[in-house]
Formats: structure tokens, C-alpha cells, sequence
């Protein structure tokens, strides 16, 4: 056949039906192209972590008594438990000192040791009762072990707080371990000088009223 012929009715509608299925099988190709570039995805897998966060306890307490531990007691609000003097606190005459024991520790419950400070006392709003409060002095020293604070146990121990005002603070005084294993035994020691420029003399039948020192315990960071 020439090709510059014109082709039959018959030959165009071979010709159309042999284009149509290149065409299919073309298109046939793509699309199983496309599948197997989905089936063929990179895989893939996951792993999980997961943490329960949750806090602990903190409370320190305090012993008026000194031991044992089953005295200790949380004294959470002022003026706390008082102190308990060898000598009669009301009835000082100039010259005198007072001893009373304290001990400080954290509860058997607190998860982290305690770093443990003082404020200091604040005087009482009365001028008379402010006059005997500013004349007084106390110092603290810390002790073997609780429950007995006399001039012999205070001499025995070591100096914590020297001698001066009730107002005084002590920032960062000493630590205690968690869960009550140690404790801080302390000896208190009030003196009324005996010095007439202090007009210590002058004082008799004066009272402070309560004198409060607070001890303040912060948990220490364990890393």
C-alpha cells in the first residue's frame, strides 16, 4: 500500500482501535507505577516513655523536752510549746541566767534533709514590758544530746549564737536530716546583765510577756 494513499474505512478503524490500547496499556503502566511506589514507603516504628512525677513530705519539728524522738511535736503556730527553764524565768534578778533546751529535727514522714534558720524575737508593744525585753540578752549553744540544759551542759557545748539582743536573727544556723535520723539539740541561755547602765536595777516586777523565736526549716535540693 502507498503510503500517500488514503487509508480504507477498515484500515482508519484498525488504526484508531491498535492507538486506543497503547494509550490503555500507557495509562495501565502509570497507574502500577504509582502502586509500587506506595507499597514500597520507608517503614516505620515507635517506642514510648513515661515518667509518674509526684512530691514528698517536709516538716520540721521541735522538742521543749529534748528527747525522746515521741515528743517531738510540729508546734506549727506561734507561740509554739514553751520553753523549759532550770531557774523560774519570772523571778530573775540582775545578774541571772536561764537555761532551757530545745531540740530540732524534721518528722520521720519529711523525704529531704532541712537547712534550719531563727528569727528572732520581737519586742512586746508595752513600754514597760519592752524595757525588760531590751535589756535582756540570750546566746545559744548546741549540745550532746536533749532533755538537760544547765550552766555545766551549756559550758560543755558548742557557741551557735553568741551573746546579744532577743531581736537577732541567724540565717542558715545549721541542717538537719530527713526522716528524723539526726537531730539539733540546743541550749538556750537568757541573762538579765548585771550592770546598772542598763537599768537592770530598776526593773523589778516587770514581765516581757511571751518571747517567741520562730525556726524556720527549708528543704535542701538533693540532686
Amino acid at each position: 500500500m502507498n503510503a500517500n494513499e488514503p487509508l480504507t474505512p477498515d484500515a482508519q478503524l484498525k488504526q484508531q482501535e491498535r492507538s486506543r490500547k497503547r494509550k490503555a496499556i500507557l495509562a495501565g503502566g502509570v497507574v502500577l507505577g504509582l502502586g509500587a511506589a506506595v507499597t514500597l514507603a520507608a517503614w516505620s516504628d515507635d517506642v514510648f516513655a513515661n515518667g509518674t512525677f509526684g512530691t514528698g513530705t517536709f516538716e520540721l519539728q521541735g522538742n521543749v523536752y529534748g528527747a525522746p524522738e515521741s515528743t517531738y511535736e510540729n508546734y506549727d503556730t506561734s507561740p509554739g510549746d514553751a520553753l523549759t527553764f532550770v531557774l523560774t524565768p519570772n523571778n530573775m534578778a540582775p545578774g541571772d541566767t536561764v537555761y532551757a533546751p530545745i531540740s530540732i529535727a524534721t518528722s520521720d514522714q519529711t523525704s529531704t534533709e532541712a537547712l534550719v534558720s531563727l528569727t528572732g524575737a520581737t519586742a512586746p508593744a508595752d513600754p514597760n514590758a519592752a524595757r525588760l525585753f531590751n535589756n535582756l540578752t540570750f546566746e545559744i549553744n548546741t549540745i550532746a544530746e536533749g532533755g538537760i540544759c544547765n550552766p555545766a551542759v551549756f559550758g560543755a557545748g558548742t557557741e551557735l549564737l553568741g551573746p546579744g539582743a532577743l531581736t537577732r536573727d541567724l540565717a542558715d544556723a545549721f541542717t538537719v536530716a530527713a526522716n528524723q535520723d539526726t537531730e539539733q539539740h540546743l541550749c538556750f541561755a537568757v541573762t538579765l546583765p548585771d550592770n546598772e547602765t542598763t537599768g537592770a536595777v530598776d526593773m523589778q516586777g516587770l514581765s516581757t510577756g511571751p518571747v517567741v523565736w520562730q525556726f524556720t526549716g527549708e528543704s535542701v535540693t538533693t540532686n
